[in-house]
């Protein structure tokens, strides 16, 4: 959040099926961070998830997105 979020703003966050909307709070502030949980997908698949930071006013960021591969599978030898 580097300065981006404010308290009251509002960080909506999706993983392209489910949508979830965080209002920032002080300690999110100090923290630098929200935090919120999505499913996990099956092994072998990919979740990406993009957010937006949205004001008081109604002003919005750029949306950004962040994926990760699931790889649950134990190694062999």
């Amino acid at each position: 959040m580097r300065e981006l979020a404010r308290t009251g703003d509002q960080v909506v966050l999706s993983d392209g099926t489910t949508t979830k909307t965080v209002t920032v709070s002080n300690t999110d502030v100090t923290n630098g961070y929200v935090t919120t949980t999505f499913a996990k997908p099956a092994d072998g698949s990919t979740l990406t998830v993009t957010g937006q930071i949205k004001d008081l006013a109604g002003n919005s960021t750029a949306t950004a997105s962040d994926s990760a591969y699931v790889d649950v599978t134990s190694p062999t030898q």
